[in-house]
């Protein structure tokens, strides 16, 4: 917030210095003249930062996808919050265009995936309770109940 009153004042500043011939269109951000800006301007100034900071050059609407990127990544429930932060119509729109899914979010669920394929079910799994009978012989492995189902309707074909 404190960065927006700081532009704020410094673009009454320039509306001061211009006079009359500030334009009072209410835009947050302008040119020193109070005129809109252009958004090849604002990706050329985006592109000459990252030049200055030693970063490869990114097109200015990469930082929309990495933006929600980053909210989905926190957490931020529910994920209809993201879709109106970023202006969508549809949560469709934000989860399947611009919700990029991490690599490690990938390992994590492929680790419980494993967690639950190995021979033994663990306490922590959240299917022990499918998994566990009256007896641990009587308990099939996770493994085994991947391998050996066959749901009817998709028995092997004979010829």
């Amino acid at each position: 917030m404190r960065a927006l009153r700081d532009h704020q004042q410094g673009q009454e500043s320039e509306g001061l210095a211009l006079g009359a011939r500030w334009p009072s269109l209410g835009y947050v951000f302008t040119t020193p003249i109070g005129t809109s800006l252009d958004p090849r301007n604002c990706t050329r100034i985006v592109q000459d930062q990252c030049a200055t900071a030693g970063l490869p050059a990114i097109r200015l609407h990469e930082l929309r996808h990495g933006c929600v990127s980053v909210l989905l990544a926190l957490g931020v429930p529910p994920p209809r919050t993201v879709m109106d932060i970023v202006g969508h119509s549809t949560l469709e729109m934000t989860m399947t265009v611009y919700g990029h899914v991490s690599l490690d979010d990938k390992r994590a669920a492929l680790d419980q995936l494993g967690g639950l394929l190995d021979e033994e079910p663990r306490n922590d799994v959240c299917c022990h309770r499918l998994l566990s009978g009256p007896v641990a012989s009587d308990r099939p492995s996770a493994y085994s109940l991947f391998t050996n189902a066959r749901p009817k309707g998709l028995e092997p074909l004979t010829l």
